[in-house]
């Protein structure tokens, strides 16, 4: 499965998308890549519809050093002045693959996620990277807590995202977005392109 630019991922979505009743709407996109190989995975979003036009939420560092870990570096939004550096063409040519599974998320505040998204890009003296507490997973958390600002579900499943010890990674963002599904306010799209290559044992492993 290619689905390697935004129109050939909206397509895709679009025939795996129900129907749903009137007053409810997409409010954003979740995308999920799982760890693999050289890969740590990640997490981005689209705020909307999955279009060009429309804000991608991909946070990543400026420098290319694999070997980053609890260091602080300039994202690379901040080094290049925009987002036009972080698209999804871009993230789904450095994951080697389309996302693993994608979140459509519902009648979520699209204005208060747009404007997280902007504060969190143009934080003063320049927004930065740090693989724990500022990864690509903690900034959607971020993004999608904004738009839950009026929804009693907001403390849980920010909870799922970044309540305790451990660091927020893309999989906790899709438990999240799964207790969301659970309370009908979200849709699972599973791609499993890379659950082909697993052992039963891994799978098993996999979010459900």
């Amino acid at each position: 499965m290619e689905l390697k630019d935004v129109a050939s991922l909206r397509d895709f979505v679009r025939t795996r998308t129900p129907t749903r009743g009137t007053g409810t709407c997409y409010s954003a996109w979740v995308l999920i890549w799982y760890p693999d190989g050289g890969n740590v995975g990640h997490a981005s979003m689209f705020i909307g519809d999955i279009l060009e036009t429309s804000p991608y939420v991909s946070w990543w560092p400026q420098t290319e050093d694999k070997k980053i870990m609890f260091g602080k570096y300039p994202s690379r939004i901040a080094c290049m002045g925009n987002t036009s550096s972080t698209t999804y063409r871009s993230d789904a040519r450095t994951e080697g693959n389309p996302p693993d599974v994608i979140y459509g998320l519902m009648n979520l505040d699209e204005s208060a996620m747009k404007t997280a998204w902007y504060d969190i890009c143009h934080k003063a003296g320049g927004s930065s990277f740090r693989t724990v507490g500022k990864n690509c997973a903690n900034i959607v958390g971020r993004v999608i807590n904004a738009g839950l600002i009026a929804s009693p579900l907001r403390a849980r499943a920010f909870g799922y995202m970044q309540g305790g010890f451990l660091p927020c990674t893309p999989k906790r963002v899709g438990v999240a977005c799964n207790y969301l599904r659970d309370k009908d306010l979200a849709i699972k799209i599973s791609l499993h392109t890379k659950s082909l290559n697993l052992n039963p044992f891994k799978r098993l492993l996999r979010l459900r």
